[in-house]
């Protein structure tokens, strides 16, 4: 035993261990957990387990590892065994646990995360980009890859061959913001953007959508608008209560030039068409209303009504076969026009409303064509306007507006038919009409015929020379005596 001892102590020197105090007590422990291990015949696990008994020991007297600094080197002699005294007991380093660092961590904030951004905005590069959803991180813009509009918005609805371009696609999504976007692409290996057209079913346009820095030109078609930036046209309409966007490469477009020609455009500011294109809240007048404010109250009004119709319809998905349910909308109805007009001239409308189509239900307003103030004081206002033949059957209307519960409703509407009392509509106002819609109109003579004034002109999208009458506007056949002859067919 003694000279397994010596051994030990030879062995436990060359470990670098030589100058750790361990007692008597504690050397019997290794050796007999070395006999045990050469009961094994394993001379592998003698040196495993003088290892493990050494990392031990070194873990309850780290305070004695200081001899690395002093003395690192090794020695032949045996080591002085130091037995502990009994009020001095081995000291145990105090081990001190680590406290977790609970402090929450601070997002990084992506000063590129557009998802807070409008639906549509400008780029660092000042390419339009539009989103169809405001949860996407970014939009997508003229020029960009296909593969670009499948890692943003997937697989699309549907995709097709472009009829006019077979050699390029066509994708179509719809979602529950959008009606629907088309995107068509250009033919090659590599397929990029071309157009984009999305109708939304709400205003896509905020005032985010253009840097205070841009310079590009705003033209105001009538119509529409058209945003021109560096490659790229930005065409803005409202259209059936959808927000109707595109972006056009500028390549596949008339030039501004040319659009300030064929349309008489005006250019704007982007203040300016900022405050033309963003729909903005609108309150209703409770008081006195000025005459130049009477036309804004009745479109509030008119939109009210056509909103009931169309949200209840599309709620309760009425059409031909299950027309509107006229008790259950009259409570909304109410809030908005009197109540000998809502179970009357209401209740007969909403009997065929979903079933002969609702065009020509509602009065078209042609305020800004025509209006006349008949009457306005603090509880009655009558205003009137004309129906114009082609979208309508022409004819005058009379809105009347009452006061219920000191707030101005509509109290009825009224269409006289030119038969009774015609129009007399000016040139001016006629081609204003049509200007409103894109057309622009060329008189190109006036003559009156069996009493009756007639308007001859003619017009970009059609081939032949136009004429109507002026007291129904109704189109009829131009005759040649009317047509000049620089514009008579050969």
């Amino acid at each position: 035993m003694e000279k397994q001892l010596k051994n030990l102590n030879k062995d436990m020197n060359q470990l670098l261990l030589k100058n750790i105090k361990v007692s008597s007590e504690e050397k019997d422990r290794i050796l007999q957990g070395i006999q045990a291990k050469k009961r094994r015949k394993s001379p592998i696990g003698y040196y495993a387990a003088l290892v493990a008994a050494a990392a031990i020991i070194c873990l309850f007297t780290l305070s004695q590892l200081d001899f690395l600094k002093k003395d690192p080197g090794m020695s032949d002699d045996d080591p002085p065994i130091v037995e502990p005294q009994e009020d001095e007991p081995a000291e145990v380093p105090e081990v001190v646990p680590e406290v977790e660092d609970n402090e929450p961590e601070v997002p990084v904030v992506d000063e590129k995360d557009y998802t807070t951004s409008p639906t549509l905005y400008m780029d660092e590069s000042g390419a339009f980009k539009l989103k169809t959803w405001r949860d996407f991180k970014q939009g997508i813009g003229i020029g960009d890859s296909m593969q670009e509009v499948l890692d943003i918005y997937g697989e699309p609805n549907e995709r097709f061959e472009n009829d006019v371009n077979p050699d390029s696609e066509i994708f179509k999504y719809h979602n529950q913001m959008l009606d629907s976007l088309t995107i068509i692409f250009t033919e090659g290996e590599e397929p990029k953007i071309e157009s984009i057209n999305a109708f939304y079913k709400y205003n896509p346009i905020e005032p985010l959508s253009f840097p205070a820095e841009w310079n590009g030109t705003i033209l105001d078609l009538v119509s529409n608008f058209n945003v021109y930036g560096e490659m790229e046209i930005l065409f803005f309409q409202k259209q059936d209560k959808l927000y109707n966007v595109k972006l056009l490469d500028k390549s596949n477009h008339q030039d501004e030039e040319e659009m300030k020609v064929a349309y008489d455009a005006t250019e704007l500011t982007l203040q300016e068409y900022l405050d033309r294109v963003i729909d903005k809240e609108y309150v209703p007048p409770t008081g006195e209303v000025a005459d130049e404010d009477v036309p804004a109250l009745v479109a509030y009004l008119v939109e009210k009504i056509n909103k009931v119709y169309d949200d209840k319809g599309e709620e309760l998905n009425w059409d031909y076969d299950d027309p509107a349910d006229f008790e259950y909308i009259r409570p909304e109805l109410r809030k908005y026009v009197s109540q000998p007009f809502t179970d009357g001239h209401l209740k007969e409308i909403s009997n065929r409303f979903f079933r002969d189509g609702h065009g020509g239900m509602i009065p078209a307003l042609n305020f800004d064509i025509r209006k006349t103030i008949i009457e306005n004081t603090n509880s009655k206002i009558i205003i009137s306007t004309i129906e114009i033949a082609g979208m309508d059957a022409p004819s005058t209307v009379y809105f009347t507006l009452v006061k219920e519960d000191d707030r101005w409703i509509l109290g009825s509407w009224e269409r006289i038919d030119v038969e009774k009392t015609p129009i007399n509509i000016t040139w001016e106002e006629y081609s204003a009409y049509h200007a409103s819609w894109g057309e622009k109109l060329t008189l190109i003579n006036e003559v009156t015929h069996d009493g009756e004034k007639i308007y001859v002109f003619t017009t970009p999208t059609a081939s032949y020379v136009q004429a109507i009458e002026a007291s129904t506007s109704i189109p009829i056949e131009a005759q040649e005596e009317w047509i000049p002859e620089d514009y008579r067919e050969d």
